[in-house]
């Protein structure tokens, strides 16, 4: 797997933040939405909805999709964003 492009925000706070993170991950995987899909044993519309923030995918779809792409996700408290944003920027 190619190396992850580095995102400009690294606390996604939106689905469409996080669709378009996912996307990028998946082309830097140099994987195309189709076989993406199936990797995931997933419709092709479930994913492209996936990545453009759309309503409707389940919670444990997008951490398998987000999992399979090399992102993380994990929960940050309000109250420390700034603290964690700067040191996630400092990696």
């Amino acid at each position: 797997m190619k190396s992850l492009p580095r995102h400009p925000e690294p606390l996604i706070e939106s689905a469409v933040e996080f669709g378009a993170a996912l996307r990028a991950a998946r082309a830097a995987a140099g994987v195309n939405l189709i076989d993406a899909a199936a990797q995931l044993g997933i419709a092709k519309q479930t994913l492209a909805n996936l990545e453009t923030g759309q309503g409707g995918v389940a919670l444990d779809t997008a951490f398998r999709a987000a999992a399979e792409f090399g992102l993380s996700l994990f929960a940050v408290p309000k109250a420390r964003r700034e603290s964690v944003r700067r040191a996630i920027e400092r990696i």
